[in-house]
């Protein structure tokens, strides 16, 4: 079993697992808030429109609902890397990357239906 307290050298830093985890959670919720934040401006603008139905939903329920669950997935991935944090870094990488894939794909989608929704 890989010791936890494992060093990566990065530019001449030494990171724990722990800390990568740290950084990579707490740079994820800033970016969502960020993406949050700047989707209700171009909203209130007219600049842009939420083709996400769920979020286009929460939107229209309550700005603070839609923020509440754009924020909500970074600390629960941080949560879950967290949590298995002990296991390889390969399940570890392969675990995130199938959340940040899951988590694009569905933006994805979301778009491509509506700009096949706006052909027919």
């Amino acid at each position: 079993m890989m010791e936890l307290s494992k060093r990566y050298k990065l530019n001449s830093c030494s990171w724990t697992r722990e800390n990568v985890i740290i950084t990579c959670s707490i740079t994820f919720l800033i970016l969502c808030l960020l993406d949050g934040t700047l989707t209700l401006l171009g909203l209130g603008l007219g600049a842009i429109e939420e083709v996400n139905p769920v979020m286009q939903c929460l939107i229209e329920k309550s700005p603070i609902v839609f923020m509440a669950v754009k924020s909500s997935l970074p600390v629960i991935l941080g949560l879950i890397l967290w949590k298995i944090r002990s296991r390889s870094l390969e399940f570890v990488a392969c675990s995130l990357g199938l959340v940040l894939i899951a988590y694009a794909g569905d933006g994805i989608s979301c778009l491509l239906a509506h700009e096949f929704m706006n052909e027919l």
